[in-house]
């Protein structure tokens, strides 16, 4: 039994009809009443026309909800948002039937968000911008606005999105109607400016869900689907994860914090050849006489690189890598997979495009062929530095490591929600010129291990013939 002074739980339920919210008791719709007059009398701008009961179900305007599921929510009643049977608009934007182009996670999102009214997303705050280009590519017929916090983080959207989508992108307050359908990212300020036309609604964070204005603009778009997109490792206190859930509903797609867990990762490592030189304890000439310049170990590297890029299976026998070794990986990766060969420096990979020549250079933050995209970098015959693997993130079905550092792995390198396949294979090569080359052999190999990815150790390497 509860104490008197303890004020008695509410169980409540809220939808919204255009311009009306209407919010029912599951019990004692007398005591919601009467919680809806106390919060009229106490504010501004609030009259008897403000609202009005009508059996078990109260209704207030539209612009006024949040305020009162505010004051319901301190007052600590439960409140569960109404879920309509289908989405209204959805014959007018059917996302398309061939789901051959997507990636598995691709598929799964489309079916999670297909078929429903509206729901939050949760992912890493990297992955929010892929998803929400993602949701674009499937509903390509509708009119898509995405909202955003500020003016600083919608522009930045914009520019993530452009680079992932091929869709008409707008922005600030002039909306490009004649070029319909068009995806238009606005900021919270500017949100009320534009509250029609639009068949999806997408709050790119949990700021512009959880806010009054954006709890009005959704109740002002009943027939549209509305979507949150929830940073994974943003802590929301109760209040306002109720807030959300009444404005987008509850939770329908959930990533797990590895964004590339659906992929099954292999790693092949391969003995890499062995300069004669001394060993210097000068760490850069070290680097350029057994590394970058090795001119064996670059030959053996774009035989790898060459035989995986043109599906030349026996050729990869001259590198230590049998085909009965990697016949599952094989199988799932295709006959022409997409390659990119990992090193250090900029040093490195001019070294081995002299030896790859048909194939492209990414180096730092900007790229040397202007013909690449920036993000992600789609590894069709690539040779990529790491610091630009991490600026932008990698796509490829083949990675090459031949940078012979001890780091681990960046999740920057792949694999990426989205973009790549079910399957992804790293040729680790493994040097042993000295000890510490060996050390950081062995740390990779550790932190691969750690990672629970499947670890092939294969034979020393054969006379190379390319």
């Amino acid at each position: 039994m509860p104490s008197s002074n303890v004020a008695p739980k509410l169980d409540l339920n809220v939808t919204l009809r255009g311009d009306v919210g209407v919010i029912s008791a599951i019990s004692d719709v007398e005591l919601l009443e009467r919680e809806v007059v106390r919060f009229a009398r106490l504010s501004k701008g609030w009259s008897h026309s403000s609202y009005y009961r009508q059996g078990d179900q109260v209704f207030v305007h539209a612009g006024k909800l949040p305020q009162v599921i505010d004051h319901l929510i301190r007052q600590g009643h439960w409140i569960e948002p109404g879920m309509s049977a289908n989405w209204p608009q959805r014959s007018h934007v059917v996302p398309p039937n061939d789901v051959l182009g997507l990636a598995p996670c691709e598929v799964d999102l489309l079916h999670s968000v297909g078929d429903k009214p509206w729901g939050q997303i949760i992912a890493s705050r990297g992955l929010i911008p892929r998803m929400i280009s993602a949701i674009t590519k499937f509903f390509s017929r509708a009119n898509v606005l995405v909202v955003a916090r500020n003016t600083e983080a919608g522009n930045r959207i914009a520019r993530e999105l452009e680079l992932g989508t091929n869709r008409q992108i707008s922005t600030g307050q002039i909306i490009p109607w004649n070029k319909q359908p068009l995806v238009h990212i606005d900021s919270l300020a500017g949100l009320c400016r534009s509250n029609q036309d639009w068949q999806v609604l997408i709050f790119a964070d949990a700021e512009s869900a959880r806010s009054a204005t954006g709890m009005q603009q959704a109740a002002s778009m009943p027939e549209s689907l509305i979507i949150a997109m929830i940073p994974a490792d943003q802590q929301l206190d109760w209040e306002d994860q109720l807030r959300i859930r009444v404005t987008c509903g509850p939770v329908v797609y959930r990533l797990s914090d590895d964004p590339g867990a659906g992929t099954a990762v292999s790693v092949l490592t391969v003995r890499a050849y062995r300069s004669r030189r001394q060993v210097s304890r000068n760490g850069l000439i070290r680097k350029r006489c057994h590394l970058w310049h090795n001119e064996k170990r670059n030959q053996q590297i774009a035989t790898i690189a060459e035989s995986f890029a043109d599906g030349n299976w026996d050729r990869l026998t001259a590198c230590g890598i049998t085909v009965d070794a990697i016949q599952q990986q094989r199988q799932a990766i295709g006959q022409h997979p997409r390659v990119a060969i990992l090193v250090e420096s900029p040093e490195h990979a001019r070294s081995l495009r002299r030896v790859l020549p048909g194939w492209r250079m990414a180096t730092g933050r900007r790229l040397a062929d202007q013909h690449l995209p920036t993000f992600p970098l789609d590894a069709q015959r690539v040779i990529i530095t790491q610091a630009r693997a991490r600026a932008a993130g990698l796509a490829a079905d083949v990675i090459i490591r031949a940078d012979g550092t001890g780091q681990g792995w960046s999740k920057d390198y792949g694999p990426h929600w989205g973009f790549n396949g079910d399957n992804l294979i790293i040729v680790d090569l493994q040097d042993a010129f000295d000890m510490r080359a060996r050390d950081s052999g062995y740390s990779r190999l550790a932190d691969y291990r750690d990672r629970g990815w499947d670890v092939i150790e294969l034979t020393a390497c054969q006379a190379l013939t390319r």
